[in-house]
């Protein structure tokens, strides 16, 4: 595996945070210029659960003569965030999302029917910004990549915290005055590893 040096990590994340900045000095600009009243009519606190699929460009490392191979996998992520104006949203984020699974069918050295599995599971930050419904959200955070391969009776499993960070676009639908359903588009990069996942996801949202 080819790893990312320290120096270069250090720079990923000062980018990722100067442009969090930027952002949100903007959008504070704005909310101070906001009607109190209509700041006030939204719910502060948001719970929001989200399913879907994931499609992920990854390096396929193992070398199989003959197997099912996929890059599409299951994708799921909860999030509490707290709204303190209008336009802004700021929170945390946990989930899975698969990234790759195998299932070999032909090989002389592994056995038939043996799989291999990637699975990542994001903790993340997240920071949101919302116009008509329309919410963009990014954080940065780490992912527990895992892997976990069987062979008959035989399991092995490793993990590892890596670096990551996501981008997402979602647009709700008001079904209540404190319930909405989102149709989500999701990217979420681990550059380490060099993965890349997109998720389609539904994400249904409580407010108070």
């Amino acid at each position: 595996m080819t790893t990312v040096p320290h120096r270069d990590r250090f720079r990923f994340l000062l980018l990722v945070a100067w442009g969090f900045a930027a952002m949100f000095g903007v959008c504070a600009a704005e909310e101070r210029t906001e009607d109190a009243a209509a700041r006030h009519d939204r719910p502060r606190i948001l719970l929001q659960c989200a399913a879907g699929v994931s499609q992920s460009a990854v390096e396929r490392s193992v070398d199989v003569s003959k197997a099912e191979y996929s890059r599409t996998g299951f994708a799921a992520d909860v999030r509490v965030l707290y709204r303190p104006g209008y336009h802004l949203a700021m929170g945390a984020e946990v989930g899975s999302v698969g990234i790759s699974s195998l299932l070999v069918k032909e090989d002389s050295a592994l056995a038939v029917g043996s799989t291999m599995n990637l699975t990542a599971l994001p903790v993340l930050a997240v920071f949101a910004m919302e116009w008509s419904n329309v919410e963009l959200s990014a954080g940065p955070g780490v992912v527990l990549y895992r892997f976990r391969g069987t062979s008959g009776t035989e399991v092995t499993q490793s993990s590892d915290w890596e670096i990551a960070w996501s981008l997402g676009l979602t647009y709700y639908l008001p079904l209540t005055a404190s319930m909405r359903l989102g149709i989500a588009a999701r990217e979420l990069v681990i550059p380490e590893r060099r993965v890349n996942s997109t998720s389609a996801l539904l994400r249904l949202e409580w407010g108070w």
